[in-house]
């Protein structure tokens, strides 16, 4: 596998790369700081190995011979061209899985009759509801409690007993 490192604005920005110094790996220490840099200038990174790296030599090298500039030029413009479309691919993704969950929030909106409600409104809508069933429930524990301790009479009036008997023992 060939290992990079990506730190991605949340919306639309340039996609620069940033390459490692001879022999360098993509989360150096260097490429981590320039990885932030470039990130909190409004771009989107993607930092690779040193071509002369050996994660980059084994995975990504079309000849396996590191240091030649001409053979280490085409593999880096290969890898950044399969980066960039594993990007796109997962932006592509995540537009649909955001669309997909606008279209299920809208589909639950229309169902509890919310269509026109604001982010807030359906928050506390929601607050409310689990408010109620957490009440609900309660109430249902404490009715089965009741019910249990007016299945068996006898075990508390016993057990009751039983204590009040050890508790005299103790204090003769």
């Amino acid at each position: 596998d060939m290992y990079f490192t990506t730190a991605l604005q949340k919306g639309p920005a340039p996609l620069i790369f940033v390459i490692a110094g001879t022999g360098s790996e993509h989360d150096s220490a260097k490429m981590r700081f320039l990885t932030q840099v470039f990130h909190e200038a409004g771009f989107h990174v993607a930092s690779l190995s040193s071509p002369t790296h050996m994660n980059f030599v084994v995975s990504a090298s079309g000849n396996g011979v590191p240091g030649f500039v001409p053979f280490d030029v085409a593999d880096l413009d290969r890898v950044m061209g399969w980066i960039r479309e594993e990007l796109a691919e997962e932006c592509a993704r995540l537009k649909e899985k955001v669309a997909e969950q606008e279209a299920v929030t809208r589909r639950l909106r229309g169902d509890a009759g919310l269509e026109n409600a604001s982010r807030d409104e359906v928050v506390r809508g929601v607050q409310d509801l689990m408010t109620r069933q957490t009440e609900q429930f309660q109430e249902l524990m404490k009715a089965y409690v009741s019910t249990l301790e007016g299945a068996s009479p006898d075990r508390s009036e016993k057990s009751g007993e039983t204590k009040k008997k050890e508790g005299r023992g103790k204090k003769s």
